[in-house]
Protein backbone atom coordinates (compact mmCIF):
# COMPACT_ATOMS: atom_id res chain seq x y z
CA UNK A 1 0.00 0.00 0.00
CA UNK A 2 1.92 3.76 -0.90
CA UNK A 3 2.76 5.81 1.88
CA UNK A 4 0.31 8.66 0.90
CA UNK A 5 -2.93 6.17 0.75
CA UNK A 6 -2.02 4.79 4.06
CA UNK A 7 -2.07 8.77 5.42
CA UNK A 8 -5.52 9.06 3.77
CA UNK A 9 -6.81 5.94 4.96
CA UNK A 10 -5.69 6.80 8.88
CA UNK A 11 -6.89 10.14 8.34
CA UNK A 12 -10.61 9.08 7.26
CA UNK A 13 -10.36 6.52 9.94
CA UNK A 14 -10.31 9.15 12.40
CA UNK A 15 -12.49 11.29 11.13
CA UNK A 16 -15.42 8.81 11.01
CA UNK A 17 -14.39 7.74 14.72
CA UNK A 18 -14.75 11.42 16.06
CA UNK A 19 -17.87 11.94 13.94
CA UNK A 20 -19.55 8.59 15.92
CA UNK A 21 -18.24 9.31 18.96
CA UNK A 22 -20.22 12.92 18.28
CA UNK A 23 -22.99 11.27 17.32
CA UNK A 24 -23.23 8.72 20.39
CA UNK A 25 -23.00 11.61 22.53
CA UNK A 26 -25.51 13.79 21.19
CA UNK A 27 -28.32 10.97 20.17
CA UNK A 28 -31.64 12.23 21.74
CA UNK A 29 -34.29 9.42 22.63
CA UNK A 30 -38.02 10.71 20.80
CA UNK A 31 -40.68 8.10 21.79
CA UNK A 32 -41.69 5.82 19.19
CA UNK A 33 -45.23 5.35 17.32
CA UNK A 34 -47.19 2.68 17.18
CA UNK A 35 -47.15 0.88 14.26
CA UNK A 36 -49.78 -1.27 14.91
CA UNK A 37 -51.80 1.31 15.79
CA UNK A 38 -51.19 2.96 12.56
CA UNK A 39 -51.98 0.39 10.67
CA UNK A 40 -55.40 -0.54 11.86
CA UNK A 41 -56.21 3.65 11.66
CA UNK A 42 -54.65 3.65 7.64
CA UNK A 43 -57.27 0.35 7.33
CA UNK A 44 -59.88 2.20 8.74
CA UNK A 45 -60.43 4.72 6.12
CA UNK A 46 -59.76 6.37 2.82
CA UNK A 47 -59.35 9.77 3.14
CA UNK A 48 -56.47 8.50 6.41
CA UNK A 49 -52.60 9.16 5.65
CA UNK A 50 -49.76 8.62 7.22
CA UNK A 51 -49.53 12.77 7.30
CA UNK A 52 -52.54 13.04 9.21
CA UNK A 53 -51.23 10.00 11.42
CA UNK A 54 -47.97 11.47 11.92
CA UNK A 55 -49.98 15.11 12.58
CA UNK A 56 -52.19 13.50 15.49
CA UNK A 57 -48.86 11.70 17.05
CA UNK A 58 -46.41 14.82 16.85
CA UNK A 59 -49.12 16.84 18.65
CA UNK A 60 -49.12 14.40 21.84
CA UNK A 61 -45.49 13.54 21.44
CA UNK A 62 -44.06 17.25 20.53
CA UNK A 63 -39.95 15.54 20.79
CA UNK A 64 -41.00 12.71 19.10
CA UNK A 65 -39.97 11.85 15.27
CA UNK A 66 -40.34 14.01 11.99
CA UNK A 67 -42.21 13.57 9.14
CA UNK A 68 -39.26 12.35 7.31
CA UNK A 69 -38.53 9.27 10.44
CA UNK A 70 -41.97 8.74 11.32
CA UNK A 71 -42.67 7.24 7.26
CA UNK A 72 -39.52 4.87 6.95
CA UNK A 73 -40.15 3.64 10.26
CA UNK A 74 -44.04 2.46 9.34
CA UNK A 75 -42.68 0.98 6.49
CA UNK A 76 -39.52 -0.96 8.00
CA UNK A 77 -42.35 -2.50 10.40
CA UNK A 78 -44.81 -3.34 7.20
CA UNK A 79 -42.17 -5.36 5.30
CA UNK A 80 -42.72 -7.90 8.45
CA UNK A 81 -46.51 -8.17 7.85
CA UNK A 82 -47.92 -11.26 5.40
CA UNK A 83 -50.17 -9.45 2.85
CA UNK A 84 -50.91 -12.22 1.24
CA UNK A 85 -53.78 -14.82 1.72
CA UNK A 86 -54.83 -17.70 -0.48
CA UNK A 87 -58.20 -17.55 -1.77
CA UNK A 88 -60.15 -20.25 -3.07
CA UNK A 89 -62.62 -19.27 -5.82
CA UNK A 90 -65.49 -21.56 -6.98
CA UNK A 91 -66.98 -20.70 -10.49
CA UNK A 92 -70.48 -18.89 -9.88
CA UNK A 93 -70.36 -18.82 -5.82
CA UNK A 94 -69.42 -15.29 -5.26
CA UNK A 95 -68.89 -12.23 -7.12
CA UNK A 96 -65.79 -9.64 -6.32
CA UNK A 97 -66.20 -5.67 -7.55
CA UNK A 98 -62.73 -3.88 -7.52
CA UNK A 99 -63.00 -0.52 -6.71
CA UNK A 100 -60.41 2.53 -7.53
CA UNK A 101 -61.19 4.64 -4.36
CA UNK A 102 -62.96 8.05 -4.85
CA UNK A 103 -63.70 9.16 -8.03
CA UNK A 104 -63.25 12.38 -9.88
CA UNK A 105 -66.70 14.04 -11.05
CA UNK A 106 -67.16 13.84 -14.98
CA UNK A 107 -67.70 17.63 -16.44
CA UNK A 108 -68.79 17.57 -20.56
CA UNK A 109 -68.85 21.08 -21.71
CA UNK A 110 -72.39 22.03 -23.32
CA UNK A 111 -72.98 20.67 -27.22
CA UNK A 112 -71.47 23.49 -29.47
CA UNK A 113 -74.43 25.17 -31.65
Amino acid sequence: MPQAHRKYVRTTNLIERSFEEERRRTKVHRPEPDPAWMHRELKKGRNVTLRILWEEYKADHPDGLHYTQFCPFYRRWGKDLDMSTRQVHRAGEKMFVYSAGETVARWTSPPAR
